[in-house]
């Protein structure tokens, strides 16, 4: 009976549990203040904004994810336009597409990247793009022509992509609660980083305006693409260190230490350099939304800067991006 009473009254465990009523009770947060908070990190009247997110920190939403939402167009305004991430293919794009998935219709595909992009890609004016794996949403004045012919790029992450055209356009990253960032696929993709896609190419069906549509689509290889290869501490050990950690050490600390710890110390420091250089640049800045960490990036000179880091690290050692050595690097994650 006790632990009857205790399920009712603390279900998924006593902690869980406190975290859940403390973020009810003592962490509500308004879209009020997440777009005062959004004001206060950089976003402006006006600004085209890509969003990547994990809503577990923001604090208690009182209209769920539909909170940050209203946040985010109200702090961008009617002149302004919002962008999110909303994939099909989870956490391998290769095994999704191999799995034989149904045509790709917009309307309805399922979005792997999250509750908010989820959400989003509902909401009032929002269009979405009909790229089969990699289709962006938008909702502004320039929704279009961010997504317009997304489907006709033989690679997820090409000139002619949400991606580039947010570069081009002088867009900003959001990242909240979240290290991810689908731009460094761009960025990847602008240097011609090693093993970024398998050499095949895939034919996907999508639902489009005039019916069903064949498109043919380059696709990531399963893992050891997003890795880069730095030397660890011990003499003669290489380290794989995942993109966004490579790309975002600035965010989510806690979850990238052990990592940055098995680096060598030439390495860990130029991290740290570059992470100073980006702020006092101006090009990420640092705050709080809600009660979760967030950082806004410059897209076009952050991907230029990311890019030109990349470059270097292949050009120093580049048999480690061989993709048989990558492979067994990435899945070992230790001395070679």
């Amino acid at each position: 009976m006790l632990k009857a009473l205790k399920e009712r009254l603390l279900p998924g465990g006593a902690r869980r549990s406190w975290n859940r009523w403390r973020n009810r009770f003592l962490r509500r947060v308004t879209a009020r203040r997440l777009a005062g908070d959004l004001r206060r990190l950089g976003l402006a009247e006006g600004d085209l904004v890509c969003v990547h997110s994990s809503l577990s920190g923001v604090g208690y939403l009182v209209r769920g994810a539909d909170t940050v939402i209203e946040a985010l167009c109200a702090a961008v305004g009617e002149r302004g336009t919002v962008m999110m991430p909303t994939f099909s293919g989870g956490d391998s794009t290769y095994r999704y597409v191999k799995s034989g998935p149904p045509p790709f219709d917009a309307a309805v595909a399922p979005v792997t990247t999250g509750t908010l992009p989820d959400r989003f890609r509902t909401w009032p004016g929002v269009r979405r793009s009909l790229h089969p794996t990699h289709s962006v949403a938008a909702r502004g004045p320039l929704a279009e022509r961010l997504l317009e012919g997304h489907e006709r790029s033989e690679t997820p992450f090409g000139d002619a992509t949400p991606y580039a055209r947010l570069e081009a356009l002088g867009g900003k990253v959001l990242l909240l609660n979240s290290n991810a960032n689908s731009l460094l696929h761009r960025v990847q993709e602008a240097m011609d980083w090693p093993n970024h896609y398998r050499p095949e190419r895939y034919d996907l069906q999508v639902v489009a305006p005039d019916g069903l549509r064949t498109v043919r689509t380059a696709v990531h290889g399963p893992g050891f693409f997003q890795r880069v290869v730095l030397p660890g501490r011990e003499e003669g050990e290489w380290r794989t260190l995942h993109m966004p950690w490579y790309g975002l050490q600035f965010m989510l600390p806690e979850a990238e230490g052990g990592e940055l710890e098995r680096l060598h110390p030439d390495a860990a420091q130029r991290l740290a350099e570059r992470r100073a250089w980006l702020e006092r640049e101006g090009i990420v800045r640092f705050g709080r939304v809600g009660y979760a960490p967030a950082a806004l990036l410059d897209a076009a000179r952050y991907g230029r800067r990311i890019a030109d880091d990349l470059r270097a690290e292949v050009a120093a050692h580049p048999s480690c991006y061989e993709p048989a050595r990558m492979e067994a690097l990435a899945a070992a994650r230790s001395p070679h």
